[in-house]
């Protein structure tokens, strides 16, 4: 598998997994902190969850960004040529088997771990359909509505996410006007960037 053992410049420039990670824990803080201030908590704190709940983040964003290349190839192709996968410095094979490896660790992290796994699986469940979603290029194209409501979510289920990690942890409901305004702050520039983009 050459792709992950001699290719690391290719997968940084597809993915960037420094910044990615620094981003995921940014974001895991931010919605974690501010759930709890909204809950009037002192003092704010972060739970060992952090490391597999950041981790969960960190490749979902990989699989995110799997898709993109297999939406974006023919574009690519054409457009920008020296990408790695027009370019043959990353097969569509690789990414493959990068984009079950990611998946096979996030279940594989959550079957051991056990905490808010029911929305794990509602957010896996949604990125599963966006990767659906990403290749009905003639419906979309032609209704930017539709094109929105079926990708800009992503970002609302990866902070409610988060959210959910803590109300799992304390036993609390997890639907409540303080997680959905949560996740809903800290989603909107995901929702910013996809308007801009449509």
């Amino acid at each position: 598998f050459p792709f992950l053992f001699s290719s690391t410049n290719s997968l940084n420039e597809i993915f960037l997994p420094f910044s990615r990670t620094a981003l995921c824990t940014l974001l895991y803080a931010g919605n974690m902190f501010l759930y709890q201030a909204l809950l009037d908590r002192r003092p704010l704190i972060l739970t060992p969850d952090m490391l597999p709940g950041v981790t969960t983040l960190v490749l979902m964003f990989l699989y995110y960004r799997i898709q993109d290349e297999f939406k974006d190839q023919v574009t690519d192709r054409r457009f920008f040529p020296n990408r790695p996968v027009p370019s043959g410095r990353v097969s569509l094979q690789d990414l493959k088997i990068l984009m079950w490896i990611s998946i096979a660790l996030m279940v594989a992290v959550h079957i051991l771990w056990g905490a808010a796994l029911g929305m794990f699986f509602v957010f896996f469940g949604f990125s599963v359909l966006m990767h659906y979603w990403f290749f009905m290029e003639k419906i979309l194209s032609r209704n930017r509505l539709l094109a929105l409501a079926t990708h800009a979510p992503f970002g609302f289920f990866a902070d409610l996410f988060v959210v959910a990690i803590y109300t799992n942890r304390y036993g609390m409901p997890l639907l409540s006007t303080g997680s959905m305004l949560t996740a809903l702050w800290f989603s909107l520039g995901g929702f910013y960037w996809d308007i801009g983009r449509e």
